[in-house]
């Protein structure tokens, strides 16, 4: 007498119902991971945008200091002691405002252009170390990102250099 073999030609339920279940995991996973990266980098490209606006609020103090000298001012003039702001284009520190910075053509100020996210406090102290004046320059930027408010800081001090 012949047997016939009962050959099984498919995948049962239970088979396809893991299939399914492993791949949609691996998806999500995949998803996660990509939406984690974005929001990494988008961190990082305005932690990075702060630390040059910080820097320069450093520089800007800086040359209005320098430019005083060139042009046979106090060496001070310009530079108050107190909660300031400045943009690239300035000659002297006005009253901090809590403005927004605005960009146009690549330049950040507080004159024209679309606001962007950075606020930029200059805090000028001064001081006398061995006998010899002092400007402690701390720049503050601060921004929100994802409903949570981020700063990064930056200091320097000026030496008056020429002082005899």
């Amino acid at each position: 007498m012949l047997k016939y073999l009962n050959i099984r030609r498919g995948f049962t339920i239970i088979e396809v119902t893991i299939a399914l279940f492993l791949l949609s995991t691996g998806i999500l996973a995949a998803f996660a991971v990509t939406q984690h990266i974005v929001i990494i980098t988008e961190t990082a490209s305005s932690r990075l945008i702060a630390a040059y606006l910080a820097q320069e609020g450093v520089e800007i103090v800086r040359n209005i200091r320098d430019t005083n000298w060139l042009k046979r001012r106090d060496w001070k003039t310009g530079i108050i002691v107190g909660n300031r702001e400045a943009d690239f284009r300035d000659t002297a520190l006005t009253p901090y405002a809590g403005r927004f910075l605005n960009i146009a053509a690549g330049f950040y100020s507080y004159a024209h252009g679309p606001q962007t996210k950075f606020r930029r406090k200059i805090t000028i102290t001064t001081s006398t170390v061995a006998g010899r004046p002092r400007i402690g320059v701390s720049v503050l930027v601060e921004w929100l990102e994802r409903g949570q408010t981020h700063q990064l800081r930056a200091k320097g001090h000026l030496h008056n250099w020429r002082f005899k």
